[in-house]
């Protein structure tokens, strides 16, 4: 479930997102079937996704950015990561990315994201296609 929705510059990011990348519509869909809540970050460029669960007691560190690396070519990227302790800072861990061309993206592929995100990216759901290294630059 998407809990921030309703709100005016959330809404007007997604759609402008949905506008120059259609295919994020089928894992925006597949956030807002699951039972678990997840919001929509504040993002400069591509969607974030934020689990609004809590992991061991504490909030949910954990982020999906979809992001396309490049303009020129249809390839889009499901990058996962965890933020700072740190309030100030604007720090990233990556756990990696996984790419994939549009007509190539499976639902149940966006469920397990979607599952390792809630779950505190436990390395026990770690997404098969899930790629540690890769040349791109990731849009804040």
């Amino acid at each position: 479930m998407l809990t921030n929705l309703e709100e005016p510059a959330v809404r007007a990011r997604l759609d402008e997102e949905l506008a120059k990348n259609p295919p994020f519509a089928a894992v925006i869909d597949a956030v807002a079937r699951r039972e678990d809540r997840f919001a929509l970050g504040p993002s400069i460029a591509g969607l974030e996704i934020v689990p609004l669960n809590e992991v061991k007691g504490a909030p949910n560190r954990c982020r999906m950015k979809l992001f396309k690396p490049r303009e020129e070519r249809e390839r889009l990227c499901a990058f996962f990561y965890k933020r700072s302790n740190m309030e100030f800072s604007r720090d990233r861990f990556s756990y990696g990315a996984v790419e994939f061309l549009p007509a190539e993206l499976d639902p149940a592929d966006v469920e397990g994201w979607l599952a390792w995100l809630a779950s505190g990216l436990d390395p026990g759901l770690r997404p098969g296609k899930l790629k540690r290294a890769f040349q791109y630059t990731i849009p804040e």
